[in-house]
């Protein structure tokens, strides 16, 4: 899934940049010199305590401890790293690895990471399912998840509770959605209720969505890019969920629902 940047435009260059996807960021140059020649392995980073980031080489029992990074790819890390944030998460992908430590069996061995591509972000809360970061993978990939529906439209859980709450707006046996409906200009009928499947419409919506969250709770979503979303369509209205969890302990989830024009009328969360 992807999820490019809140700007299609100057997020995307600056990753694009960062990652060397057209090999810009091969130029860089470990501040260790390696003592053997760097490859790419493909791999799984991830962010701890002790030895803040390792990557297991997948494929093999190796993991190695990285030392070094391209500061253009930390400053698209750091937003995951914390271990007690909601955004914590593994970042699957091929990286170009430069040992520079000598091989010591049973230890593990320090690496500088030079470029990073075709990223997987895999959330450890489970908040969102895993996701693309399609800027930092070739351009004819990111177009084609687009139109193969990886991009912004969500698959629906099972037993969707977004669902259930279409049902509530769409068919209002309740004073409370009654009245909503009609401050909303709605009629009294019950509306068609639909998984909207369109690429477009769920960009707009997971827009609409993700920037109202990050200027509402900044601690939380300050640094949160734009991640596919769950859209159902009710009538004219649409309601927007981004698949976090409702149920367990310290469940922090949110649903919204926007007019045709994606302008929020109503937003929800636990109580």
């Amino acid at each position: 899934m992807v999820n490019p940047a809140v700007s299609a435009g100057s997020i995307a260059l600056s990753l694009w940049l960062a990652f060397g996807v057209e090999g810009a960021a091969s130029e860089y140059q470990c501040p260790t010199t390696p003592v053997e020649p760097c490859a790419v392995h493909h791999g799984r980073l991830s962010f701890h305590n002790g030895i803040a980031q390792t990557i297991w080489m997948i494929g093999t029992h190796r993991e190695v401890a990285v030392r070094d990074l391209n500061p253009d790819a930390e400053s698209v890390f750091e937003k995951y790293e914390d271990m007690t944030s909601l955004e914590h998460s593994n970042i699957y992908g091929d990286f170009d690895i430069c040992p520079i430590a000598p091989d010591v069996p049973g230890a593990m061995r320090d690496v500088c990471v030079k470029s990073a591509s075709r990223l997987v972000v895999e959330n450890t809360n489970k908040i969102v399912p895993p996701f693309r970061l399609l800027s930092t993978w070739p351009a004819a990939v990111a177009r084609s998840a687009i139109r193969e529906g990886q991009g912004w439209c969500a698959a629906r859980r099972d037993y969707e509770p977004l669902l259930y709450s279409a049902y509530d707006v769409g068919t209002p046996t309740t004073p409370e959605w009654q009245q909503r409906r009609q401050q909303w200009g709605l009629s009294k009928e019950a509306d068609d209720i639909r998984v909207v499947q369109d690429e477009a419409t769920c960009h707009r919506a997971a827009t609409a969505y993700w920037t109202i969250l990050r200027k509402s709770a900044p601690d939380l979503f300050g640094k949160h890019e734009d991640a596919r979303v769950l859209v159902v369509r009710v009538g004219t209205l649409y309601l927007v969920d981004d698949l976090r969890p409702r149920e367990g302990p310290g469940a922090n989830w949110d649903w919204m629902i926007f007019d045709e024009h994606f302008k929020k009328l109503a937003a929800f969360g636990p109580q």
